[in-house]
């Protein structure tokens, strides 16, 4: 075994003890020398699981391109198969990084203007409750209490049908908010994304959830979640 290719079964038991930074430098270093397509293609498609862990997922794209060629030309359904899934999940932490990104816009754009300005320019009810859910974080933010403004968002969200994205975030927002009853509104929040089957915002709550510490319980299906 070559020195590149020995490097390339390091990444893999780097990435099982749970170690993606030293698992993308050992590939990063491999992949030049690597003549073989089939270890290649292995070797992008890890460095690719490594990246999308690191959370770079424009590169982690970009290294699954490469690989999901190779698998192609190599006529490699097995590969494939494993590539595609891992591709889904790049394209949803993509999705959700540009989502992140708009709020973080929207919430720069509202810390200059009150919040009587912003329910002025509202133009739907959704729009009105996350004037609140902005103002409530960027409270948080700043280490204020904001428990008022969350459940006036929430309770806005609430009165909108079909709003699962606004009443997702408004209770990511509580959540912060009210720290005591934590668990119970990330559990809401992601009984209202499993429903809706958003991975976007099942991700949001899964950040949320392991930011705050919070194991979440078993999923009981038929079960509605706690208020």
């Amino acid at each position: 075994m070559d020195e590149s290719t020995r490097r390339v079964f390091e990444a893999v038991e780097a990435l099982q003890r749970g170690d993606p930074a030293r698992a993308e430098a050992l590939l990063r270093d491999a992949l030049p020398a690597l003549a073989s397509p089939s270890v290649r293609a292995r070797a992008l498609g890890l460095q690719a699981q490594a990246l999308l862990a690191l959370g770079r997922a424009p590169e982690a794209r970009d290294a699954l391109r490469g690989a999901l060629r190779l698998a192609r030309d190599l006529n490699d359904p097995d590969g494939l198969h494993q590539l595609r899934a891992l591709n889904g999940r790049v394209y949803a932490r993509l999705a959700e990084d540009q989502h992140q990104a708009r709020l973080a816009a929207d919430e720069a754009e509202a810390l200059d203007a009150s919040l009587e300005a912003l329910l002025a320019a509202a133009e739907t009810p959704r729009d009105a409750a996350m004037v609140f859910v902005r103002k409530a974080n960027q409270a948080l933010d700043q280490g204020e209490d904001a428990l008022a403004l969350a459940r006036e968002g929430l309770a806005r969200a609430l009165a909108c049908d079909g709003a699962t994205r606004e009443q997702v975030l408004a209770l990511l927002c509580v959540a912060r908010a009210e720290p005591e009853r934590r668990a119970a509104h990330l559990e809401r929040a992601r009984g209202l994304a499993d429903r809706a089957d958003e991975t976007a915002l099942l991700t949001a709550v899964a950040r949320a959830a392991e930011d705050a510490g919070v194991p979440f319980a078993p999923r009981v299906f038929g079960a509605d979640p706690v208020d």
